[in-house]
């Protein structure tokens, strides 16, 4: 599935618990595969504290504009399966160290957060989420499609047939950036033309996860 990835052209992915589902030695290895880094801000090592996947976060550079893009995940799975290995910070602290760190380092034109979970029924602490300053586009699987406190929720479908087009209009200012216009649409893959490449990658995908599911 990674080499598909890198074929699409991934330029960031997020971390969810469903990714450890082989284990954490099965995800290193797919890590180590992958041409895109994947972000998460709150997931650290145990004793140092520090983010155990790489980088939280990395600037994208369209022209001039610079575009930063970080990852979050929910907390409670991993808390549950995973406390030896891995620290989970609060969501909610976690995003406004790192989007704050982010801000005075980067000075990025617009911000965009891929966090995994549900927005809608997260702790009471957690939904301060919806308005952490500095967020610009809120990428969840909330159901959100909405702006909420100068943030603009966009829910990413969960079928996978599906994904969510996304398209955000900028006027040039002497400095800054200035958003104008947005707008989503989510697209059903099946109209398009299948890809062969991709269809016969998933062939040998599939026919291997089977034959590893036998043993």
């Amino acid at each position: 599935m990674i080499d598909v990835m890198n074929h699409i052209g991934y330029d960031a992915s997020g971390i969810s618990y469903e990714d450890f589902e082989e284990g954490p030695r099965f995800f290193n290895q797919a890590e180590a595969m992958a041409q895109f880094p994947f972000l998460c801000a709150n997931i650290l090592h145990v004793r140092t504290k520090e983010a155990f996947f790489n980088t939280p976060y990395i600037i994208k550079q369209f022209g001039e504009m610079k575009v930063g893009i970080l990852g979050l995940t929910a907390t409670k799975q991993f808390r549950e399966h995973y406390s030896d290995a891995f620290h989970m910070e609060k969501t909610v602290d976690a995003a406004r160290r790192w989007i704050r760190h982010m801000r005075e380092r980067e000075n990025p034109d617009f911000v965009i957060v891929m966090y995994y979970g549900d927005i809608a029924s997260i702790s009471a602490q957690e939904k301060m989420l919806r308005s952490t300053e500095g967020v610009d586009l809120m990428l969840s699987n909330s159901g959100l499609n909405e702006v909420i406190d100068g943030t603009w929720h966009v829910n990413t479908p969960e079928n996978i047939s599906e994904l969510s087009h996304i398209q955000v209009q900028f006027r040039q200012r002497t400095t800054t950036y200035e958003l104008i216009d947005y707008h989503t649409e989510t697209i059903n893959l099946k109209g398009f033309r299948e890809d062969h490449w991709l269809q016969d990658e998933l062939y040998y995908v599939q026919q291997e996860f089977k034959k590893n599911s036998t043993h």
